[in-house]
């Protein structure tokens, strides 16, 4: 708080939030908005991942975070759901405090079934990223290493 004033009548003239004044995880951020992005849309993966391909043309993501987003988006729709059981148990007769609780439930049940490797790949593409970091050694493998022909073909097997 900045106070000035000659000691009698002091006066607050302004207030600073040092809160946003720390470094920490904005892939945070991204997952919060992605997870209210995501309740009750038909393909929730495909709308958060227009919400981070949005995000990623301001403040790119590295590989890390387009790998923890996934389990950051589960992570908040579980906390709110635990809040609104919490807040419930306080205020029973506030219904406001229930409004996301069914959508965000009927989200991590559909979300518990997505391998997040999947998720993190939708996000990667949308981003313009290939969908799996290391997909251009495994190409260049396996165009090195051809899988040997064992199986007779088709029209083999008819002649025998």
């Amino acid at each position: 708080m900045l106070v000035a004033g000659n000691g009698t009548d002091d006066l607050c003239v302004s207030v600073i939030d040092f809160g946003d004044m720390l470094k920490t995880a904005t892939v945070a951020e991204v997952a919060i908005a992605a997870a209210y992005a995501m309740l009750d849309k038909p393909d929730p993966l495909a709308a958060a991942a227009e919400l981070v391909a949005g995000y990623h043309q301001a403040l790119p993501l590295t590989e890390q975070e387009l790998g923890l987003l996934f389990p950051l988006i589960c992570t908040r729709l579980a906390v709110s759901v635990v809040n609104s059981a919490y807040q419930q148990q306080i205020e029973p007769d506030n219904q406001y405090l229930q409004i996301s609780a069914a959508p965000a439930w009927a989200l991590l049940e559909r979300l518990a079934n997505v391998p997040p490797q999947w998720a993190a790949a939708q996000f990667r593409q949308a981003c313009g990223l290939k969908p799996w970091p290391h997909m251009d050694a495994v190409v260049v493998w396996l165009n090195a290493n051809p899988y040997p022909k064992v199986y007779p073909t088709i029209c083999e097997c008819h002649r025998h």
